[in-house]
C-alpha cells in the first residue's frame, strides 16, 4: 500500500474565486481575439477543509465532491454554492483524488479514489451526481481499483478511463449503463493523464506522470491503433498537474 502523497495542503480558509458576470468583450487585438474584463470575488469558505477534492460547475453552481480533510481522512462529502453559501450533501462513496467528467445531460459522474485514509489504496467506486435535484446516485462499477484516473467522454456517447497510481493501468469504456470494461493495457503506466476524444469514437491518452509519481517519456496512446511518439513532445514535455 502507499501513500498519494507525502505532503497535503488544505483549503482549511478555501478561496475559491469566480468571475462576476455578465463579463464584456473590452479589447480585439490584432488577430481578431476578443479579451473579456472579469471582476474576481472571494467567496465564503468551505464548510469542510479538502483537498485531494474535485471542483466543476453544474447547472450554473460550483461544486466540490470528496477529497481528504484534517488529519488526512477521506470525507464522504460534497457542497455547492447556491444563494451566497455552501450546501453540505452526503456522498455514496469517498472520492479522495478520483475523477469528476461532466455527461452530456448535465450529470456529473465521479469516480475512483483512495480506498483507505492517508492515501492509502485504489477503489472501484463510481456515482451519478444530478445537479437538478442536487442528489447522488450509484453508477456501475470501474474495470480494476483506481485512483488519480482521469476520464472523457467520447462522440460516440461512451466514457473512457484511463490512468492509476501504485498499480497497472489501462483504457476502459462504459457505454452509461453497465460496468465499465479493459480494452487495452496502456504502453505506460500514467496518473492524472490527459485524455483528447477526437472522431466518432477514438481518444489519444498521454501524460507526464507514471503512476508513481516520476516524469516518463512521452508516449501517446491511442485507443484503437498503434501508440507514437509525436514531433512535439520530443521537444516539449506536458505538464502534469492533478487538474480540477
Amino acid at each position: 500500500m502507499s501513500k498519494i502523497f507525502t505532503v497535503s495542503v488544505f483549503l482549511s480558509a478555501a478561496v475559491l474565486l469566480l468571475p462576476a458576470l455578465p463579463c464584456r468583450a473590452v479589447q480585439k487585438d490584432g488577430a481578431g481575439v476578443s479579451f473579456e474584463s472579469m471582476k474576481l470575488e472571494r467567496l465564503p469558505d468551505l464548510g469542510i477543509p479538502r483537498a485531494g477534492h474535485r471542483a466543476f460547475l453544474a447547472a450554473g453552481e460550483i461544486v466540490v465532491v470528496g477529497g481528504h480533510t484534517e488529519g488526512f481522512v477521506r470525507t464522504a462529502t460534497a457542497e455547492y454554492f447556491k444563494d451566497g453559501e455552501w450546501h453540505t450533501l452526503k456522498t455514496i462513496y469517498p472520492h479522495d483524488f478520483g475523477f469528476s467528467l461532466k455527461l452530456g445531460n448535465g450529470d456529473v459522474l465521479i469516480g475512483g479514489g483512495c480506498y483507505d485514509d492517508f492515501g492509502i489504496g485504489r477503489t472501484f467506486g463510481v456515482e451519478r451526481y444530478d445537479p437538478s435535484a442536487h442528489s447522488f446516485s450509484s453508477f456501475p462499477i470501474l474495470d480494476t481499483t483506481r485512483a488519480l484516473c482521469s476520464a472523457a467522454l467520447l462522440p460516440s456517447g461512451e466514457i473512457l478511463v484511463s490512468g492509476n497510481w501504485y498499480s497497472d493501468d489501462a483504457i476502459a469504456l462504459s457505454d452509461g449503463e453497465h460496468a465499465f470494461e479493459k480494452v487495452r493495457h496502456t504502453t505506460r503506466n500514467r496518473a492524472v493523464p490527459y485524455i483528447f476524444p477526437y472522431g466518432k469514437n477514438e481518444a489519444v491518452i498521454f501524460g507526464a506522470m507514471d503512476g508513481r509519481g516520476e516524469m516518463r517519456e512521452q508516449v501517446v496512446d491511442r485507443l484503437h491503433g498503434e501508440p507514437f511518439v509525436p514531433d512535439v513532445l520530443t521537444e516539449w514535455m506536458a505538464v502534469q498537474d492533478y487538474h480540477a
